[in-house]
């Protein structure tokens, strides 16, 4: 298992101004799969800038696994469609993600997005 963190400085409300990845060795990274876990989905913004440097960085997948579904402005679609340039070609940027139904979320699985239910966790 390798460690890597991401850090973020924000410009503005819902606006990244700078994000870092941070991984002791990168090249460790390379071919892959990436498990980033966040507590919340807002804008996207943030996953999909930790997804870039990831692909960028020569993980092959990149899978996004999180609490809430809080979604505003498209969030899941935006994920869905983010592409990055890795050695000349366009890649999806966040292959796929798992969240709770911590909040109501239409979407049960789709292949791109898989609910988990914590209703017999809680029960």
């Amino acid at each position: 298992i390798i460690f890597a963190h991401s850090s973020k400085r924000r410009a503005g409300p819902n606006t990244i101004g700078k994000s870092t990845l941070m991984v002791e060795d990168p090249s460790k990274l390379v071919g892959r799969t990436a498990l980033m876990f966040d507590d919340m989905l807002d804008t996207g913004g943030t996953a999909i800038k930790s997804a870039e440097g990831l692909k960028k960085g020569g993980v092959s997948e990149v899978v996004l696994a999180m609490t809430h579904p809080v979604a505003s402005r498209a969030a899941f679609e935006k994920a869905q469609r983010a592409m990055v340039e890795v050695d000349g070609k366009l890649v999806r940027t966040i292959d796929r993600i798992f969240v709770t139904d911590s909040l109501p979320f239409a979407t049960r699985k789709n292949g791109f997005i898989e609910v988990i239910g914590l209703g017999e966790l809680y029960a």
